[in-house]
């Protein structure tokens, strides 16, 4: 995406971009950088300075998606659905941004922060917990039941067990979790 400097929405994408430059840390970069992040620009921002960031940030679809499509850089991505408002996350945008992920991060945030909290969420997991052509897109259905397993805990577990039986190196491990946690929500006393 080309900046356009008269759009208002412009100021508050620099002044997103001098927080986190303020805020960077090289130790941190240094050590994703090898362990594989997949960004170009990394500033080596914690949690919870992107929260820091986040309160101080106007949360509108326009800036979210500015940073989302900023994709050269790690702290982009994981702030923008931070600061997207949930009206204004459909679900074409959350198809297109899941596929747009890179890392498991990205996936991370982006479940936790802003798509467990849609009226469609479940719908998304059935989606994504079937493409057999994405091991990173099945890793979002089950991040993403995962945040709704006290919602859904029979949902959390179908998805669960069905990732388990592809033996899937991504995924295994999350879902071995997800199917502990749901088997606990359905079954408290065992």
């Amino acid at each position: 995406m080309i900046f356009d400097k008269d759009d208002p929405d412009f100021g508050d994408m620099q002044n997103v971009k001098r927080r986190m430059f303020a805020l960077r840390n090289g130790v941190v970069a240094e050590a994703l950088r090898r362990g594989g992040c997949p960004y170009r620009i990394v500033f080596g921002l914690t949690l919870p300075q992107l929260d820091e960031v986040a309160s101080v940030t106007p949360h509108t679809v326009t800036l979210a998606q500015m940073l989302w499509d900023n994709d050269s850089t790690r702290e982009s991505r994981l702030l923008a659905p931070m600061i997207c408002p949930r009206e204004g996350m459909t679900v074409d945008r959350a198809r297109r941004w899941l596929g747009q992920c890179r890392s498991t991060e990205d996936v991370d945030i982006l479940c936790h922060r802003l798509l467990r909290h849609l009226p469609w969420a479940s719908m998304l997991v059935d989606e994504l917990s079937g493409r057999e052509d994405a091991d990173l897109m099945r890793y979002a259905a089950v991040r993403l039941a995962f945040n709704l397993v006290y919602k859904d805990a029979a949902m959390g577990l179908r998805v669960a067990l069905a990732e388990e039986r592809r033996e899937c190196p991504l995924t295994r491990h999350v879902a071995s979790m997800l199917a502990d946690e749901a088997r606990f929500v359905l079954n408290p006393g065992d």
